[in-house]
């Protein structure tokens, strides 16, 4: 395949991994040819972007969840996304499926949980849009109980607290909490948060 092609594809996939570029087509002299034209923009060990996304400043969040098939963003991450707490994670926090591999070590700090539970991958999910590309993201709500599960008890009661004061869908939370196993615990705490809100 030639210049456009390639130009093409990666003008609409935003960010890609090396095996995607070779399985559509493109063998790996025609990558390294649109890398060295500027093209194609390699972000890390086997990913590459477009030259616009690549200078997006949500990139790197891009290339965690480009790495890992079906990965989301996390725990920390999120959290520091969602501005519910104010930790600082040093690495990227991505859950991705127990079998999500890539293949070589990447140079992006990056914290991986691995999960064998579908639901943990799918519920409470939205997507964070990073240059066109579609970061898969937990949801402030599903956030404050992962934090909850796995966090320090600073960083979860602080984003509990947040999540309440900014109004934010209390139904959803019980829903998380239920579904991850933990509304026993939660439920009392956000009834005297209400109770308190409203006192």
């Amino acid at each position: 395949m030639d210049y456009m092609p390639i130009a093409d594809f990666i003008a609409e996939k935003r960010f890609v991994r090396h095996l995607e570029l070779i399985e559509a087509g493109f063998n790996p002299a025609t990558i390294a040819r649109a890398t060295a034209r500027g093209d194609l923009v390699r972000m890390d060990l086997g990913i590459y972007a477009d030259p616009v996304a690549s200078e997006h400043w949500k990139a790197e969040l891009a290339v965690a969840t480009c790495a890992f098939p079906r990965s989301v963003i996390a725990g920390a991450s999120a959290a520091q996304q969602h501005e519910l707490c104010d930790v600082m994670p040093h690495a990227i926090s991505i859950l991705a499926p127990h079998v999500s591999r890539h293949k070589t070590a990447l140079i992006t700090p990056i914290s991986i949980s691995r999960t064998r539970r579908p639901e943990a991958l799918t519920e409470g999910i939205e997507a964070l849009d990073v240059a066109g590309y579609q970061v898969p993201i937990t949801s402030p709500a599903r956030t404050v109980i992962d934090l909850h599960l796995t966090g320090d008890e600073q960083s979860a009661a602080m984003s509990l607290v947040t999540y309440m004061h900014r109004g934010l869908d209390v139904m959803e939370l019980d829903r998380l909490s239920a579904v991850f196993g933990i509304f026993d615990q939660l439920a009392p705490v956000t009834i005297a948060l209400q109770l308190r809100a409203y006192g």
